[in-house]
């Protein structure tokens, strides 16, 4: 059997969201184009579970074959409010992978919410195996102490305007690249950290 990694792509689609929808959709649809290429390319498994927020879940896709997946286009539409721990915490109370899967759990957001459940996120985060879950936080301004609050080991902010999207999209695909690249040479290797930054210094260090 290949080695398979199981993205999940968390999307906030709150009401503020509305201004770069567009601009969501078609970065998100490129990630996921990456996750085919990439995945194909290095002989690795590769399914998609995807679900969108606002003040609640909404589950679309789980455990769907990444070759099959075409768009996100018709389950994205922005409104309502934001509620990011308790959407984390729906969407890992009933995901099981099987044994010695990779784990990749992108969300992507353009606000915050209160920090009320962020705690219960963190000890479910701290329960899992560090070595084969990546979790990476995506939101607009100083959302480190956020990202650390949920026990999201890596992170990256973004401006909230169509070509700040833009280019989150683009720094997450190319991120998720190179960790496709980092499985391939060792899948057991622990990638839970760095997933922006190992990135970073692979193009410093070819430059």
């Amino acid at each position: 059997m290949k080695n398979t990694i199981n993205y999940v792509l968390l999307l906030d689609k709150s009401g503020s969201m509305q201004g770069i929808e567009s601009v969501t959709i078609s970065g998100a649809d490129d990630v996921i184009k990456t996750i085919q290429t990439e995945s194909k390319k290095h002989k690795l498994g590769a399914t998609l579970t995807f679900s969108t927020f606002d003040m609640s879940l909404h589950k679309h896709l789980k455990f769907e074959k990444i070759s099959d997946v075409k768009s996100i286009k018709e389950f994205y539409s922005a409104d309502g409010g934001t509620e990011i721990a308790g959407s984390v915490l729906e969407t890992l109370s009933d995901f099981k992978v099987p044994q010695g899967d990779r784990v990749c759990f992108v969300l992507f957001t353009d606000g915050q919410d209160g920090a009320d459940r962020d705690h219960e996120v963190n000890v479910t985060i701290h329960n899992l195996p560090s070595n084969l879950y990546t979790f990476v936080y995506v939101g607009p301004g100083c959302i480190e102490e956020k990202a650390k609050s949920l026990g999201f080991k890596s992170w990256t902010s973004y401006e909230t305007t169509n070509v700040g999207t833009r280019a989150a999209f683009s720094k997450i695909a190319r991120a998720v690249k190179n960790y496709i690249e980092r499985s391939a040479a060792d899948f057991s290797a622990d990638l839970s950290e760095g997933f922006f930054t190992d990135m970073e210094k692979k193009t410093t260090m070819t430059v």
